[in-house]
């Protein structure tokens, strides 16, 4: 074999292994590119058969969302309901979230989005916790984008991190996730509040049925002394409405605090629905306890008021149809003088149907049980929201309840 054989044998050779090597490669699987889609697939179908959410805050709590029947409660809050408008809105988000571009799958870059696991060193994120057992979704929401709308996401478990198409937040304490609307008791309801101060004289505030400035007055103005505001007096009669909890605990058990201020607080309202706080407040701190219950003498009276105005109303109604009414075909006529000789014709009416009764009148037993049914059914609800809590009051409101004589009049000449 001479030396060109040789050479042709070679190259031949090294030809050959470079296809081997290609067709290896190129039977190898291509890795997929990550794809934008849904971020939790499938779990808007199963919103309404969850029954827990989890929310692990790194370095903070771990707060469980837990469902009773048809509600949802708070165990770390001593099972106190939970802010279920809240909580529907998180799981919408989660649900209807989309994978809009993938981000890092390098773990060692995690920490720039907040997408590292919750118990790494100097995180700050949550994890998130949808439903329980194998069906569970686990998103740790890191960073929201800075650049636009969107937040830095990624599922548990997996590596690889995006950006989905809507900001997603969970509040970050158990507090946050308690139903925290207490009470709305308008002030136009309210009739009568006494205000007993820890120290100082009790304040009686009164409906204004007597004109002038504010919706409420002293019941007694000390000689000498005039109110600093018409309005400040309102203020206190606005206490319950649009009441908010900061905090509740169970009312079994509860001791105030050595030291603490009581003030003690009753509120009655025209329908005859008395309530009545005691409250307590520590270092800026308010708590009280709200009872509720209906005086029946003042309910009645209200009911028997409104029943007589109803029928009153319906009296003048009533009246009404029985007055004659010119018929417009002969309105060109009015105030014509007849021919002489033509007797005078009768004014024309026309037929009016008298109003239908209201249930006041046609049956006052059945209507006066309907109002009464109505009041209790109200006294039953709040009832069921406050018996057995004891409530931290937000702070404007507390010191709306606690102001002494002297802080609603101007001071001392």
């Amino acid at each position: 074999m001479n030396q060109k054989q040789i050479i042709g044998l070679g190259v031949a050779a090294v030809l050959l292994m470079a296809v081997a090597v290609f067709v290896s490669q190129s039977r190898k699987p291509v890795q997929e590119a990550p794809s934008a889609g849904p971020l939790a697939a499938g779990l808007q179908a199963q919103l309404n058969a969850l029954d827990s959410v989890v929310v692990r805050v790194a370095g903070g709590e771990t707060i469980t969302l837990k469902r009773v029947d048809s509600t949802w409660i708070v165990p770390e809050k001593h099972a106190f309901p939970a802010d279920i408008a809240k909580l529907r809105e998180l799981l919408l988000n989660v649900a209807q979230a989309r994978r809009i571009e993938p981000k890092t799958a390098v773990a060692s870059s995690y920490p720039v989005l907040g997408v590292q696991d919750i118990d790494a060193e100097g995180a700050s994120n949550v994890l998130l916790q949808i439903g329980s057992g194998a069906s569970a979704v686990e998103v740790i929401l890191g960073q929201n984008n800075s650049r636009g709308v969107g937040t830095f996401v990624r599922l548990k478990g997996e590596a690889q991190s995006w950006l989905v198409d809507r900001n997603l937040a969970a509040e970050r304490t158990a507090g946050d996730w308690l139903r925290r609307d207490l009470l709305d008791i308008a002030a136009n309801r309210i009739t009568s509040i006494k205000v007993q101060p820890d120290e100082g004289d009790e304040v009686q505030i009164q409906a204004n049925t007597e004109g002038g400035e504010g919706e409420f007055r002293l019941a007694y103005l000390p000689a000498g002394r005039e109110l600093a505001s018409a309005f400040v007096v309102d203020a206190t009669a606005g206490v319950l409405s649009g009441l908010r909890l900061d905090d509740v605990q169970p009312a079994a058990g509860f001791t105030p605090d050595e030291g603490s201020e009581t003030t003690k607080a009753s509120f009655e309202t025209r329908e005859g629905i008395n309530l009545d706080l005691e409250a307590w407040t520590l270092e800026g701190e308010t708590w009280a306890r709200i009872a509720v219950s209906l005086d029946q003498a003042a309910a009645d009276q209200r009911i028997e008021g409104e029943q007589a105005r109803e029928a009153m109303a319906y009296e003048a109604a009533l009246k009404a149809t029985q007055l004659p009414a010119t018929d417009p075909a002969n309105a060109a006529t009015d105030g014509a003088t007849p021919a002489d000789g033509a007797a005078e014709e009768a004014p024309a009416t026309t037929a009016v149907e008298p109003p239908e009764p209201p249930l006041a009148v046609s049956d006052a037993a059945a209507d006066r049980a309907e109002r009464l049914n109505k009041l209790q059914a109200e006294v039953s609800a709040l009832q069921a929201t406050v018996d057995g809590w004891v409530f931290k009051l937000p702070a404007s409101k507390a010191e709306s309840l606690r102001r002494s004589m002297d802080a609603y009049l101007k001071p001392k000449a």
